[in-house]
């Protein structure tokens, strides 16, 4: 039972840790630092905050890195599009207006005010 308190506990802790470094999320935002401090009280309770301080600390570096290795990607792929090394679809023409918007004529009372 205790064994199973404590993995859900490092779970949650590296998942609020991995939210706060992916989305850049300040540590003493309110529901950070509720949420943070929620989690930590149960880990010291249980004996075990040691182990959820350093689940948290991981969570926050490796989603610090998600965003950074997406951030990478998407310059990679722009950048492998400039040169021509991705197939990107060519338009042969843009798209044409089908029907024109007849503009609505105006009442006679708000003529004045054109």
């Amino acid at each position: 039972m205790e064994a199973k308190r404590k993995e859900k506990l490092e779970l949650r802790a590296y998942r609020l840790g991995f939210e706060v470094g992916f989305h850049a999320h300040d540590e003493w935002t309110s529901w950070v630092w509720k949420e943070k401090k929620k989690i930590f009280n149960e880990a010291r309770k249980g004996r075990f905050l040691e182990k959820v301080e350093s689940a948290y600390e991981r969570g926050k570096f490796e989603g610090f890195l998600s965003k950074k290795k997406i951030k990478e990607n998407k310059r990679g792929v722009k950048r492998q599009a400039e040169i021509g090394l991705i197939n990107r679809p060519s338009f042969i023409s843009k798209p044409a207006v089908t029907k024109v918007v007849k503009t609505v004529l105006l009442p006679k009372f708000l003529r004045f005010f054109r």
